[in-house]
């Protein structure tokens, strides 16, 4: 399974409960290399800079799959305008 993840041409990462970036691939680190930013360490910390509307919803899904209330589902947040997302 470490492999899949590491070889995703996509980026994932995993958080735990405090919202802290656990793991990340190695696609999910080149999407914040190429905007210039560093890799971020927190769930919050992905949400763009005036994009508040995203940064709720993401905040809610997080706090409903913690609390396990809500099935853990996969959440995407685009950074950027590259083409390859």
């Amino acid at each position: 399974m470490t492999r899949v993840f590491q070889s995703a041409p996509f980026g994932i990462a995993t958080a735990d409960a405090q919202g802290r970036i656990v793991t990340a691939n190695a696609a999910f680190m080149r999407m914040f290399a190429a905007e210039g930013r560093g890799v971020p360490n927190t769930v919050a910390a992905l949400v763009p800079d005036g994009e508040e509307e995203v940064g709720r919803k993401l905040k809610k899904a997080e706090e409903r799959a913690i609390s396990g209330r809500g099935v853990a589902a996969a959440s995407a947040v685009q950074v950027g305008n590259q083409a390859e997302m």
